[in-house]
């Protein structure tokens, strides 16, 4: 196991949280701009998962997606946007969504009906 894996899965607990209480207190109705910085131990070369797999992109991905499933301090997965998920056969999984989902234009899931495909490079 990384001996590292903790610190950077605190680090960016730590960085939601302190985005969290930012966004808490922004005034409610108010609209302007303002620059958000946030700190971090390396650049981010990438958002995009598939490409580079490195802590620092990790940390700001956290800030922006939900994952469907996270691991929690013991290694084990636990719910994130998936309520539960199985093996159907050697290349397909079942995933129950939570019924809350929303896509990022804000429609609904529909998670009996979607099927979406990974476009991600095999390897």
């Amino acid at each position: 196991m990384n001996s590292r894996r903790p610190s950077i899965v605190s680090g960016a607990i730590r960085a939601a949280l302190l985005c969290g209480a930012v966004l808490a207190l922004a005034p409610v109705g108010s609209a302007y701009a303002e620059d958000l910085r946030i700190g971090l131990a390396a650049d981010v070369t990438s958002m995009d998962p598939h490409w580079n797999n490195a802590g620092p992109n990790n940390a700001i991905a956290l800030h922006i997606f939900e994952s469907l499933v996270f691991m929690d301090k013991n290694a084990r997965y636990i719910p994130g946007l998936a309520l539960s998920w199985k093996p159907v056969n050697p290349t397909t999984w079942e995933i129950k969504l939570r019924p809350d989902v929303k896509w990022h234009d804000a429609r609904r899931s529909r998670a009996p009906t979607s099927r979406p495909r990974s476009n991600a490079p095999r390897s």
